[in-house]
C-alpha cells in the first residue's frame, strides 16, 4: 500500500499570519525591566528584563542590558535628576536602528550597522511602579518633590517644605517658619 504524505497549501492570510508570528516573536519594541546598576556620571544603566517569554514550552532567557542611557527629565540647561537606584522598575525601549554613532557624539550621522530593534539599543526611562511598589500618599492635586523626610509640596496658592518635623510655608507673599532653632545668615 502506497503511503500518502500531508501536504498543507496555505491560503494567503494564513502564511502571512504564520510570517507575522515569526516577525513579532524576535522584535523588541519596549519591555518592563528592573535596575541593576546606575552609572551617574555617564547616565547608563544595567538592566535586567523582568517579563519573560515562553516559546514552544521553553523560557528565553534575555541577555543582561548595558550601558543604556536613561532618561533626565531636562532641557536647554535646566534638570531635575533622581538618585536610580538597584531595584528601580523602568522601561526600556529599543530604538529602531543602530544609535552607537549617536550615542557617542550626539551628532547626525548614518548608523554604524544594519540592525533594528537590538537589545544593544535599548534606552531606559526610570519611574513605572507596580502596584507593590507604588506611591500610597500620592497627591493628585499638588506638585511634590519628595526624598525621604523632606518634602517640597506646591498648590495653587502656597509652597511648603518640611522634614517632617520643621515647616516652611510660603502663601500669598508671607513666609511662615514653624520649627525648633531658626538661624538667619547674612543680610
Amino acid at each position: 500500500m502506497k503511503q500518502r504524505l500531508n501536504t498543507f497549501n496555505p491560503n494567503l492570510t494564513s502564511l502571512l499570519n504564520a510570517f507575522k508570528e515569526v516577525i513579532f516573536s524576535t522584535l523588541n519594541c519596549h519591555k518592563v525591566a528592573k535596575i541593576i546598576s546606575f552609572d551617574a556620571g555617564n547616565q547608563t544603566a544595567r538592566a535586567e528584563m523582568i517579563v519573560q517569554k515562553e516559546i514552544n514550552g521553553k523560557i528565553i532567557e534575555y541577555p543582561v542590558l548595558v550601558d543604556c542611557p536613561v532618561f533626565v527629565l531636562s532641557g536647554g540647561n535646566a534638570r531635575i535628576t533622581f538618585p536610580v537606584a538597584a531595584g528601580d522598575s523602568c522601561l526600556v525601549v529599543f530604538n529602531d536602528e543602530d544609535m552607537d554613532n549617536w550615542f557617542a557624539t550626539g551628532s547626525k550621522q548614518v548608523a554604524a550597522t544594519n540592525r533594528k530593534h537590538s537589545f544593544t539599543d535599548g534606552l531606559i526611562f526610570v519611574g513605572f511602579r507596580h502596584q507593590a511598589n507604588k506611591i500610597t500618599d500620592y497627591s493628585a492635586s499638588n506638585l511634590q518633590i519628595k526624598k525621604g523626610n523632606m518634602l517640597i509640596d506646591i498648590s495653587d496658592s502656597q509652597i511648603n517644605i518640611t522634614d517632617g518635623t520643621a515647616k516652611i510655608t510660603v502663601p500669598g507673599g508671607n513666609i511662615t517658619i514653624d520649627g525648633g532653632n531658626v538661624s538667619v545668615k547674612g543680610t
